[in-house]
């Protein structure tokens, strides 16, 4: 479940990669 935080603070700071996500 760590590893789901881990993406969602990503996708934060890279909005592409919410998208690629």
């Amino acid at each position: 479940m760590v590893q789901i935080d881990n993406r969602l603070g990503k996708c934060f700071m890279i909005r592409i990669s919410c998208l690629l996500y």
